[in-house]
């Protein structure tokens, strides 16, 4: 086979926000949006979303709904991941999401929805460090639909935030080169007209309100809460809530109440602050899925409890999970998953006829298994009957396969059950001629037919 051209897709670093409500220090790449330019085969006719209602469906009825909301720019504001992904559940490292304060809040704001909507029950709920998910049963007629619901938990959410942020008592743990509490070139406490009680390079009461080599609420060498190199509450290098050397919430060096060299809450506390305080918090809409069954919805409930493990090995395999994009002869690919299945020495494709008697696909299956089982790659659309059920033995034995799928992936995308853990070990890699697209049609004989091409064009 020829060797195809590899482009891995670009990626967009989160920022990194600080302090007692939003957590300490967390950093995550997220991927950005797969770009379609230059094929011209895409099958989407409109912009694709994952946040369109579904047509037809009456969001006043009653219904069960799995809902999910970003945080505003995927930022870590609710929680830090913690555990460990092969710990057993319940165990103390068992996967989890040590929440922040403004996580808890959002927590309470999911348990509460009841409380202002009696028809709706919460049957299941989940927050992430930059999302959550929860799982809503309308049991009777509702005179408002869902989005009405959503949008009164993303204002009690709002409400929250600024509530935290407001909050004077608000301030992080502190370290560096200021403390709250310290002597150096100027002490905390300050008090009379002539700067409390110093000690250091300008120690002593000072000498009055103006100016001197220690001076009080003036300026001076270390003055008070007005300005000098290292003024106010909390001072040393990092100075209070006046000017400085590091002077003003947030400003600085790393400024921030009682701020230092690495003090406290810092310049992230006040980008967060300035970037969050409007209440915006939650990406514009929110994306939801219909249940329609006792098993689709137990199956909804196990995803989303596991959703810190999946993150968990998401993070410990990065290159298990890459968006790229893959070129075979002429063809580009979009793809997902582990890359280097395509340079696999054995590369066998999966094509079974409906035509094959049950002793015949008994056979082929029974091959397959054992040459997989001894390195080879299983290559293959898997859609008919028999070819599902070659898929389906491979992926309970974690041999590994590359799929040929007739739509592409979401910027977002992972994928669910078997195959998930088949992708955190290494063994999955899906690709698609088509860009990601949102339309629900039955697959044509003409895409099977160049899926099986392709699937062929890799086995060379």
């Amino acid at each position: 086979m020829r060797s195809p051209i590899l482009q891995p897709q670009p990626c967009v670093a989160a920022g990194v926000y600080f302090c007692e409500i939003f957590g300490s220090v967390v950093k995550n790449d997220y991927l950005c949006s797969m770009s379609n330019e230059g094929y011209s085969g895409a099958k989407n006719e409109k912009h694709p979303s994952m946040k369109r209602r579904m047509e037809g469906q009456d969001y006043t009825g009653r219904g069960i709904y799995m809902v999910t909301l970003a945080v505003e720019g995927r930022q870590p504001l609710l929680g830090r991941l913690a555990g460990r992904a092969d710990a057993p559940a319940g165990s103390s490292e068992a996967p989890h999401v040590e929440l922040t304060a403004l996580g808890k809040r959002v927590n309470g704001e999911v348990e509460h929805i009841s409380s202002y909507y009696p028809q709706v029950r919460v049957l299941g709920k989940q927050v992430m460090p930059d999302h959550v998910h929860f799982i809503l049963f309308v049991t009777e007629q509702m005179d408002v639909p869902l989005g009405r619901v959503v949008n009164g938990f993303k204002t009690g959410c709002r409400r929250a935030l600024r509530e935290l942020l407001s909050a004077p008592q608000i301030s992080a743990p502190q370290s560096g080169t200021a403390r709250n509490t310290q002597s150096g070139t100027a002490r905390n406490t300050q008090s009379g007209t002539a700067g409390g009680t110093q000690s250091g390079t300008g120690g002593g009461p000072g000498s009055g309100p103006g100016n001197g080599t220690a001076g009080g609420p003036g300026n001076g060498t270390a003055g008070g809460p007005g300005s000098g190199t290292a003024g106010g509450p909390g001072s040393g290098t990092g100075g209070g809530p006046g000017s400085g050397t590091a002077g003003g919430p947030g400003s600085g060096t790393a400024g921030g109440a009682g701020s230092g060299t690495a003090g406290g809450a810092g310049v992230a506390w006040a980008a967060a602050g300035q970037q969050q305080k409007g209440g915006i918090l939650w990406e514009r809409g929110y994306n939801d899925r219909v249940l329609y069954s006792k098993n689709q919805l137990q199956a909804m409930i196990d995803y989303i409890h596991d959703n810190p493990r999946r993150l968990l090995a998401k993070r410990s395999h990065p290159q298990f999970f890459c968006h790229a994009t893959v070129t075979i002869g002429d063809t580009l690919l979009y793809a997902f998953g582990n890359l280097s299945l395509l340079q696999t020495a054995i590369r066998l494709p999966v094509r079974c006829s409906r035509s094959l008697s049950a002793e015949a696909l008994a056979a082929q299956c029974a091959e397959l298994m054992e040459r997989g089982r001894a390195g080879a790659v299983l290559v293959s659309p898997f859609i008919s009957p028999g070819e599902k059920m070659i898929e389906q033995k491979a992926t309970a034995e974690h041999i590994a396969i590359i799929k040929l799928t007739e739509n592409g992936f979401a910027p977002f995308f992972k994928p669910s059950g078997h195959y998930f853990n088949l992708c955190a070990a290494g063994r999955l890699l899906l690709l698609s001629p088509f860009a990601y697209h949102t339309e629900r049609t039955a697959i044509s004989r003409a895409v099977c037919m160049q899926l099986n091409a392709l699937a062929a064009a890799i086995c060379l």
